[in-house]
């Protein structure tokens, strides 16, 4: 498996300045001439985009009613390169210097993505993906990426006398800057192995740890969705979303040929940074440094990728990591759909012996049919006796969750069971006071666990796993706690994490 490694994180590490005439600039309608156009990354990591024109009075007026931009491009011949952005939003514009209707105006956009494109054929061998949010604790990677920066000196004699003898001109290289990252090899199935690796510190923001993520097989490099689908694993894996803001493409002599370069898919409700800062949250123990974290995690991933094509994980990952940014009452209504969704293509699967319904539902309707009529009439006004009737043919929700908990052999304790059955007062729209949230709060941690076990336990894991931090046994058995004793737990947690804030 080749490694690529002349860009370690993406084109927007530093900023990008073009100029005429070198480029061109194409815009969907006319422009005065551009003086300089720059893209860069703001603090929050948004992609920014300042454009100085020279100043005309009737650009300037009409720029203000401006929509979103399809497309611009910049392109240059010398370079062979083009950039296009796309589905841009004009922010703001300043007129500078404007004496006798000379000067300039600068535009700021913010476009949702940035294509670059090397201007000449070449097939993609090796795809990085560059995701912001990774784990804070780096010991989870067993190994070391060594960064040597280095200042060439070459010695050659000028006007030398023929009777001197040269060879090679001579070198001497120099240690100029030293960094460390680290990494880990994931050995997958069918050799389509893949790197993960940590950004060294000098290429990220001080409030992220960045992580790439690379790929070599061809069957990822053809295929975005299982590639989507392996990044949501490995977001569970290390306990957060990993946000991604970016996508290169290399061929097999490492030219970069193609790059994709995103905005944070956060949108203005929620504070990136304050996400990125957040504690780690891992949902099983990895030994500091061990090489078997990569054995462990290489188990998982591979598990995923030989059911992902008879259970729906990718609904389920979707409603499980919406729910990590809600309040209590809303995270635990998405994390039930999250463990109601895979339960549900768990019992549709090959992989289950049992079925929720106890009557087909043709069956079922040819049996109440002389009965439907009499019985709507005489409980025309309770909708719910009503719904409930013709769901007749199926089991309970519980008793659902009892067969699937029992085929994927997961022990459920009652505190537990309790948080299911909690759910039940949201979804319902059942007023929550103040002196219930606590108990709100409890339980979307432990249903929180729940999904955790349930995932772990279909992907083939056996070991311990994590409550807020605290090693439980392993994931087949439940958490053995009260409700006092886990409300004493979680809130001192949070309040010394409030304490050292």
């Amino acid at each position: 498996m080749p490694y690529y490694s002349e860009i370690e994180w993406e084109l927007l590490q530093e900023d990008q300045i073009f100029e005429s005439p070198i480029w061109k600039f194409e815009f969907p309608f006319e422009v005065p001439p551009i003086k300089k156009l720059i893209i860069k990354r703001a603090e929050n990591y948004k992609v920014q985009v300042k454009i100085i024109f020279d100043y005309d009075v009737d650009f300037s007026k009409e720029i203000h009613n401006l929509g979103i931009i399809d497309s611009i491009k910049i392109s240059s011949e010398t370079f062979g390169e083009e950039y296009l952005l796309k589905n841009t939003v004009p922010l703001n514009i300043v007129a500078k210097n404007i004496i006798n209707s000379h000067g300039t105006i600068c535009l700021y956009l913010s476009p949702r993505n940035i294509i670059f494109n090397r201007l000449f054929d070449g097939d993609t061998a090796w795809i990085k993906e560059w995701y912001l949010n990774g784990p804070k604790n780096e010991s989870i990677f067993p190994r070391i990426i060594d960064y040597n920066k280095k200042k060439i000196y070459e010695k050659e004699l000028k006007n030398c006398p023929s009777e001197l003898e040269l060879g090679k001109k001579f070198k001497i290289e120099t240690n100029q800057e030293y960094t460390m990252g680290r990494y880990m090899f994931c050995k997958l199935d069918d050799k389509n192995d893949i790197l993960i690796n940590l950004v060294p510190n000098k290429m990220k923001p001080d409030w992220s740890n960045k992580v790439c993520i690379s790929y070599a097989s061809n069957d990822y490099i053809q295929n975005k969705k299982l590639r989507n689908e392996i990044e949501f694993v490995i977001s569970f894996i290390f306990g957060r979303k990993l946000i991604k803001i970016g996508e290169a493409h290399y061929d097999s002599n490492g030219i970069k040929i193609k790059e994709n370069i995103k905005n944070p898919f956060l949108n203005d409700i929620f504070n990136i940074k304050t996400v990125c800062i957040s504690n780690n949250n891992f949902p099983i123990p990895f030994k500091a440094f061990d090489s078997n974290n990569e054995q462990i995690i290489s188990n998982i991933i591979n598990s995923f990728i030989s059911l992902r094509n008879s259970l729906d994980f990718s609904t389920m990952f979707i409603n499980y990591w919406n729910s990590t940014f809600l309040l209590p009452e809303s995270k635990i209504v998405l994390l039930a759909a999250s463990l109601e969704s895979i339960k549900d293509t768990w019992f549709k699967s090959k992989n289950s012996k049992q079925k929720t319904k106890i009557l087909d539902k043709n069956e079922y309707d040819d049996l109440i049919k002389d009965i439907k009529k009499e019985f709507y009439n005489l409980f025309r006004n309770h909708k719910e006796l009503l719904y409930n009737f013709n769901q007749l043919n199926r089991r309970s929700i519980n008793k659902s969750f009892e067969l699937f908990f029992e085929e994927i052999n997961m022990e459920i304790s009652d505190i537990e069971k309790k948080a299911i059955s909690y759910r039940n007062k949201p979804v319902h729209g059942n007023d929550i006071y103040s002196e219930d949230y606590s108990e709100m709060i409890i339980y979307s941690e432990v249903y929180h666990v729940i999904v955790n076990r349930v995932i772990l336990s279909l992907l083939g894991y056996d070991g311990p796993y994590y409550m807020n931090n605290i090693i439980q046994s392993k994931v087949q058995k439940g958490l053995f706690y009260s409700f006092e004793e886990l409300k004493e737990d979680i809130f001192q947690i949070k309040s010394y994490e409030n304490d050292e804030e």
